[in-house]
């Protein structure tokens, strides 16, 4: 097929594919992407699309001074490096998608500046003070959950999946009594 062909095709139909491809074999080692890897990346996806006004495939065509400009407004919006890159890297690897598969002669944004991935905020366990200071003012029910968070090292996401079941588990081990 040659890249010409599809310029007047809607690139939301494009992108559909695209992420059909990658819930097949999209992953490392040909393995589906995950629900959420999924979830961002059609996010991600559908801002550019609203961000640079993109409707058809033939629209791809110069769109790299145009999305550095969008992602130097997020990052003037506070985004991190790290977001940035998230950002440039969906659109990036559609459009290699696409060149792979003969919709794209050449990737628009294969001279994409890259940000730096640094964090902007280093994180840092508490110090017994802090902790101290915490749990004294902290409602029951919260001081609980800091409690375990701090004794078993989970993360927030992590104590929201527990269950009843896994607070017996972590009782008979003494991680929590």
């Amino acid at each position: 097929m040659s890249w010409k062909t599809p310029q007047n095709r809607a690139i939301r139909d494009v992108i559909q594919e695209y992420m059909d491809w990658g819930c097949s074999q999209g992953g490392r080692g040909g393995r589906p992407w995950s629900k959420h890897h999924y979830r961002k990346k059609k996010e991600r996806l559908n801002w550019w699309l609203n961000a640079l006004k993109i409707d058809t495939m033939g629209d791809i065509a110069g769109i790299l001074p145009r999305a550095e400009a969008k992602l130097r407004i997020l990052q003037k919006q506070g985004k991190s490096g790290k977001t940035l890159s998230m950002y440039s890297g969906d659109l990036f690897s559609f459009s290699n998608w696409c060149v792979e598969r003969g919709y794209l002669e050449s990737n628009p944004l294969r001279k994409i500046c890259k940000f730096s991935k640094e964090p902007t905020f280093r994180r840092r366990a508490m110090t017994r003070e802090e902790l101290k200071s915490l749990l004294v003012v902290a409602p029951e029910h919260r001081r609980l959950l800091y409690e375990v968070a701090c004794l078993t090292g989970l993360r927030a996401g992590e104590l929201r999946a527990r269950s009843e079941e896994h607070t017996s588990e972590l009782q008979s081990r003494h991680v929590i009594s």
